[in-house]
């Protein structure tokens, strides 16, 4: 997968990264894009605040937010996944991000990614986005990251 993007992107002034989203599986096999389940796996990315003006987001907060999309029918899943913190550490502020778990089972299961009736396996495409809960920084800085895909197995 590919990094996120991240804005603004202004070097020597204020640049906004966001590292690639990975899966893991619950005892499952690296990469942990196809998963067995019933499982949970987590997600996990690393946001970066660097140049000039990081420091003046030191202590602001930022939602995490996952969107799941089951490719074979268009259904659309939300979940916020977490609250990260911006701590400004030698001139720069790294926010390192892991999802609480992520279930997996068979549609009406009710759990977060089900595989579809009449299927043995679900396809689903991950949105993860970085949103300030401050909506004067929301305007600013954001980033997202739109590649992550993930099959989940019967």
């Amino acid at each position: 997968m590919a990094p996120g993007t991240g804005q603004p992107d202004i070097p020597g002034q204020l640049v906004v990264q966001m590292d690639d989203v990975t899966a893991t599986e619950n005892g499952g096999l690296r990469p942990s894009t196809i998963i067995n389940q019933p499982n949970t796996f987590t997600l996990s990315t690393t946001f970066t605040i660097q140049d000039t003006f990081a420091g003046l987001l030191d202590g602001d907060k930022f939602d995490v937010q996952h969107y799941f999309t089951r490719i074979e029918d268009n259904k659309v899943v939300k979940r916020v996944g977490g609250t990260v913190t911006a701590a400004l550490v030698a001139g720069k502020i790294v926010m390192p991000y892991t999802s609480t778990p992520f279930t997996t089972g068979n549609d009406g299961d009710g759990k977060d990614l089900e595989v579809p009736p009449g299927e043995t396996e679900g396809n689903f495409r991950v949105l993860t986005q970085l949103v300030a809960q401050d909506p004067g920084v929301r305007a600013i800085v954001a980033a997202f990251q739109d590649g992550l895909l993930l099959e989940v197995l019967q």
